[in-house]
């Protein structure tokens, strides 16, 4: 039995094939790097962190944590519009694999750590939330009073009051 043997034909078609995909990824790469990203960028689109590669860490990365809030919130004042600075009500959306209750407003929307916001299931107010880790939009509540029902489903109304 004779062992088998590709032929020469066939690899050069295999690596005529991957120098093809190989020029394509570099072109795709160099079309986002140089045309995409500083678009983006121009339009505000893009963290001003990830808009320009240094590097030297900026100040927000070089604080423990991570980025600071008011880092955040300059950024996010100048990507969301007054309706979503003046935003009062939002959605409690509660995270059960990861036993986390997350609403939809943040800082942006005045909420602080510590604040309170009444739930509603519909227009039935059934308890109150308090803030724990708050974000520009999003924040993280915990339930520090007794609730009136069990949380059976998994999105609720919340209000800033």
């Amino acid at each position: 039995m004779k062992p088998f043997r590709l032929k020469k034909p066939l690899l050069v078609g295999i690596g005529a094939a991957l120098m093809i995909i190989g020029a394509a990824s570099i072109f795709i790469a160099a079309f986002y790097q140089f045309k995409v990203k500083p678009e983006m960028a121009q339009r505000g689109q893009l963290p001003p962190a990830a808009a320009q590669i240094s590097s030297k860490p900026s100040a927000a990365q070089e604080q423990p944590g991570g980025i600071g809030i008011d880092a955040l919130m300059n950024y996010s004042k100048n990507l969301y519009g007054s309706d979503e600075k003046n935003r009062r009500e939002g959605t409690l959306w509660v995270d059960r694999e990861g036993k986390k209750l997350v609403v939809n407003l943040g800082a942006l929307n005045g909420l602080k750590p510590q604040d309170r916001l009444t739930v509603y299931d519909h227009d039935q107010n059934i308890g109150r939330v308090q803030a724990a880790n708050v974000f520009d939009v999003i924040s993280y509540v915990e339930i520090k009073e007794p609730l009136n029902e069990a949380m059976e489903k998994d999105y609720y109304i919340v209000r800033k009051e």
